[in-house]
């Protein structure tokens, strides 16, 4: 990767982090390792809500910008590097991996799985139907 892409890449994790922190949420760039070696996210998002429905504290967002960003594979970065830390210590358990991705000339684009979307909204697990192939992971305990 060239010079000009990683700062293509620095600059939109910047712009990312920006429009959450101008939405008043407390937005962070990851920067370096986190403890115990593994990877941090382009940006930590706190969310300001929690409660016997929602066990969500924020996000892990990776972000992703190019010609064609791959959606599917920015989010599966985001959430095997998230389970990689939380194995690791519980700090991030709570986080919902997310990726922001722009294809060049095209929308910002944020993509999550569907479980860990209605959790933000406060659906609890055991309200919802069977939704067949959608079962993108498994819920934990706290959740049904």
């Amino acid at each position: 990767m060239g010079k000009g892409q990683r700062r293509k890449g620095h600059d939109f994790e910047r712009n990312v982090a920006n429009v959450f922190r101008t939405s008043r949420l407390d937005a962070k760039r990851g920067l370096g390792q986190a403890r115990g070696g593994g990877e941090v996210a382009d940006v930590m998002v706190k969310l300001p809500f929690s409660g016997p429905a929602c066990h969500v504290e924020g996000l892990w967002v990776e972000c992703k910008r190019g010609a064609r960003t791959n959606i599917k594979r920015a989010l599966q970065q985001a959430t095997d590097a998230l389970e990689n830390n939380i194995s690791s210590g519980p700090e991030y358990a709570g986080y919902i991996p997310t990726a922001v991705t722009k294809d060049d000339y095209g929308i910002t684009m944020v993509t999550m799985h569907l479980y860990d979307f209605l959790s933000i909204l406060g659906v609890v697990r055991s309200e919802l139907p069977d939704l067949q192939g959608c079962e993108e992971k498994e819920w934990d305990e706290s959740s049904k």
